[in-house]
């Protein structure tokens, strides 16, 4: 587009809705009228990406607001519709706002599309015509999908900070393509790792592993080593030499450097494989956690009755399949909204309210000021709750790979009750165990 002297054009940074950093950015012309809004975002990637399910059954839904990046793509599957990730980029709007911007937009060279291609112009009006009926909340339900390698794109959840019935949200590692997609890989380097990739793969599906993990401190590596080694009765410098390094990528800055695994036991749990990364180009460090061995014939569930502060100190291990449920706070987080985590009750507290105030960061926003009065309420019970320490701590955990300290094994604690239970045939989809061959 010609760009006229009387053209203005204006960028501003602000942190905006918790604690994402975007830029705004407004170009207008006075000539031709053309006027355009767009938000960048200014901070680092997430450490995953992201794909935001919203199931729309009422015209209640069509408001909500949603944010999507350059790099996210919306997708209407009953309409075979996709808003590609260079399409209304750095958009924040409602659902509604963003499906009508997408018919103005179509609606643009409609007119001259009609006098090259009549057939191409008709099934575009008929497009036209549905995404209206979607708009305005005659065809009801249907499904929005936001898809974001990036991770930094989101859709309001109003009953924030508990889970959303209607909003589910998946995180996932990001492939490399998606990074040179991005800008954050060059061509050149993915070459290179494909060469080496086969190799680690080969690796990390002998020995069960898989990246499950955000970044953590050196402070952070050290403390877990500590906790998990004092487990091990006989550590001697051989059970160091038999670790396993092995090479790898840098999930960070993608530059080549060395993993390192080791397996330690837990008296009265199971065999836990630990792996760690230290990037010595760029500094990122990440601490993974699995659980090693078969799959439980059934699921386990802890109870833990916290009556005092001092129990926050008890170590407990969270898998990726575990949920977690305070009932004083009516808080259920499912599987997969936290990392798995070795730490102690307290350190679980703490990354609970951060995953929270993180997943639903339109829960500060001024838009919305009941939910925001509602979040901060549920601040003040969390951090009230945390310093009387007296609560009830439920793992649930379908895997059985979760645990909670028991300081008196192998004798029972009165403050802690662990009961079985059997799988249901979703739980047993949902992890894969019906499809597997024994």
């Amino acid at each position: 587009m010609e760009r006229h002297e009387c053209c203005s054009q204006k960028y501003h940074s602000l942190k905006v809705i918790a604690y994402i950093e975007i830029i705004l950015g407004s170009f207008s012309c006075n000539t031709c009228g053309y006027k355009n809004t767009e938000a960048t975002f200014g901070g680092q990637l997430a450490d995953y990406g992201v794909k935001m399910t919203l199931k729309v059954i009422g015209q209640i839904h069509l408001h909500r607001f949603i944010i999507k990046s350059e790099y996210a793509k919306l997708i209407i599957p009953e309409l075979d519709f996709e808003i590609p990730p260079q399409t209304q980029k750095g958009s924040m709007s409602t659902i509604e706002g963003i499906i009508r911007k997408s018919i103005e937009d179509l609606k643009e060279m409609q007119e001259e599309r009609r006098k090259v291609n009549k057939d191409i112009a008709e099934k575009i009006d008929k497009v036209l015509s549905q995404l209206e009926d979607y708009a305005e909340g005659k065809v009801l339900p249907f499904t929005v999908v936001l898809y974001d390698p990036s991770g930094n794109s989101f859709i309001q959840n109003p009953y924030a900070p508990q889970q959303d019935p209607y909003l589910k949200a998946e995180n996932f590692v990001r492939a490399k393509e998606q990074l040179v997609e991005m800008g954050y890989m060059a061509e050149s380097d993915l070459t290179e790792e494909k060469k080496v990739m086969p190799a680690f793969k080969q690796v990390a599906t002998t020995i069960g592993v898989k990246k499950t993990t955000a970044s953590s401190t050196m402070a952070e590596q050290k403390d877990l080593l500590a906790q998990l080694k004092k487990y091990e009765v006989n550590i001697t410098d051989e059970y160091v030499k038999d670790a396993a390094n092995f090479s790898t990528f840098c999930y960070a800055c993608t530059k080549p450097g060395e993993a390192r695994s080791c397996t330690v036991n837990i008296p009265y749990f199971k065999e836990l494989i630990l792996m760690s990364f230290t990037c010595e180009f760029c500094g990122y460090r990440t601490v993974d956690i699995n659980t090693g061995g078969g799959i439980s014939e059934k699921g386990m569930r802890y109870k833990f009755d916290v009556k005092s502060s001092a129990e926050l100190d008890r170590e407990v291990f969270k898998s990726n399949s575990c949920n977690v449920m305070i009932p004083e706070l009516d808080l259920d987080m499912r599987s997969g909204t936290l990392t798995s985590l070795y730490t102690t009750v307290e350190g679980l507290l703490v990354n609970i309210h951060e995953v929270i105030e993180k997943s639903f960061p339109f829960a500060k926003s001024d838009s919305s000021p009941e939910m925001t009065q509602n979040f901060i309420s549920f601040s003040n019970k969390f951090k009230k709750m945390k310093s009387e320490g007296k609560f009830t701590l439920i793992m649930e955990d379908p895997l059985a790979n979760s645990f909670i300290m028991n300081p008196n094994a192998p004798d029972e604690d009165p403050l802690l009750k662990k009961e079985e239970f059997d799988r249901t045939s979703e739980q047993n989809d949902e992890l894969g165990i019906t499809d597997m061959k024994v």
